[in-house]
């Protein structure tokens, strides 16, 4: 199920006909589904990450302020304005897609567009106190060099980066969407980047 939903090859074993039957038709309706999410290829598996990280953002407790808004006149636009419940607003990069090969922040073009966006917003004067929320179908991995170049620009510039099938990540979220987040949960940083960015919680 969460292969075929991620676009991804798998494989699965049952020993009981019963069982693989309803396995069968469970996988049947995923499939219908993906493919409404995903026909056109990437380009539709970029619309299922974004559908899927609204779905995700909302159950976990933001609304949707706007949808695509822009940063003055730079060119740049974030997939959604979001605000928590209490009233702390964030621009939501959807960084990447569900593909099987480099998906998400994995792949190096989508990892230099995430930071290159951040780092405009946050240098646009009009924005006030501009935060980030990156929400991907994949991080990178810890060692990777494109863990170290989103770890060098730190929490002010992206306050957080959630993958979309991690429950830890999901946790944060939902925190962020109802308690008040003066500054990043430890889980993506570490609380001595926290600290050494948010010396004090505002």
């Amino acid at each position: 199920m969460a292969a075929r939903q991620a676009l991804r090859r798998g494989v699965g074993y049952d020993i009981d006909s019963e069982y693989v039957q309803i396995a069968e038709k469970r996988l049947q309706g995923v499939t219908e589904q993906t493919s409404e999410d995903h026909p056109l290829g990437e380009s539709g598996a970029v619309k299922g990450a974004r559908a899927r990280a609204r779905q995700i953002l909302e159950e976990s407790g933001f609304s949707i302020a706007k949808t695509s808004p822009k940063i003055g006149p730079t060119g740049v636009s974030y997939e959604f304005l979001i605000e928590n419940q209490h009233r702390q607003r964030w621009y939501v990069d959807v960084a990447g897609s569900f593909t099987t090969v480099q998906p998400g922040l994995q792949r190096s073009t989508v990892v230099w567009e995430t930071l290159g966006k951040a780092h405009v917003l946050h240098e646009t004067p009009s924005i006030d106190q501009p935060r980030v929320l990156v929400v991907t179908p994949k991080l990178p991995k810890p060692a990777s060099w494109g863990r170290k170049a989103i770890t060098a620009v730190g929490p002010r510039r992206l306050f957080d980066a959630i993958e979309l099938s991690d429950h830890s990540d999901l946790r944060r979220l939902r925190w962020y969407g109802t308690k008040p987040a003066p500054r990043p949960a430890p889980g993506f940083w570490t609380k001595q980047q926290i600290s050494h960015s948010f010396p004090t919680a505002r």
